[in-house]
């Protein structure tokens, strides 16, 4: 199959896939915080990230070009989780297309601007992102007052727990790549010894 052909199908995929995510289960979605933050946000972001890395052949931009798309990404995702931004996508369908459509562009610029950046440019944004959660999911879980017009509090601290979780699985994920960077740190210095000692 060519090329051509493989790019064609993923992206009918993929629009079918964001077709469905925007319009078809909008109102679903957002009957229960849980699905609206835990399930409809991940999964934007989610499907950016595979159309990123589907076209991961792409030329990358510059390394100030790729800090500026994470940086943009970080506060796109914030904006998203603020309360007032959550219950303007639950009571406005199209402002939830939009927060749709923004995640999806994130996810996919996370992609590019990864591949052009420090692995300390990528641990400080996997710790940031994992702040963020962790940030969302104990104001949610902790505090009793309302903070989503749109839901009750029992969903609010639900929705708290999970984000919890989520944060749980970036600490987990960012200690590996930190191990993996140090590892590889190591075996580099190690290896530039050698070489400075076959010299001598």
């Amino acid at each position: 199959m060519g090329k051509w052909r493989k790019n064609s199908i993923f992206i009918i995929i993929f629009l079918i896939a964001l077709y469905f995510l925007t319009f078809p289960f909008n109102s679903w979605f957002g009957e229960i915080m849980m699905r609206h933050q835990i399930i409809q946000l991940p999964l934007s972001l989610i499907l950016g990230l595979v159309f990123g890395f589907w076209f991961r052949t792409l030329k990358s931009p510059n390394p100030s070009v790729s800090i500026s798309f994470l940086i943009v990404s970080t506060l796109t995702m914030i904006f998203w989780m603020m309360p007032r931004s959550i219950d303007m996508a639950v009571v406005f369908p199209y402002f939830n297309y939009l927060m749709v459509f923004s995640l999806v562009l994130v996810g996919s610029l996370i992609v590019f601007a990864f591949r052009n950046v420090f692995i300390e440019v990528k641990i400080a944004f996997l710790g940031m992102s994992t702040a963020m959660y962790f940030a969302s999911g104990v104001t949610l879980k902790a505090l009793d007052v309302l903070l989503c017009s749109s839901f009750d509090i029992d969903q609010q601290h639900t929705t708290g727990g999970y984000l919890l979780l989520i944060g749980v699985l970036l600490f987990i994920f960012t200690i590996v790549m930190l191990l993996r960077f140090l590892e590889q740190s190591g075996k580099s210095k190690f290896t530039q010894k050698e070489e400075n000692l076959t010299k001598d």
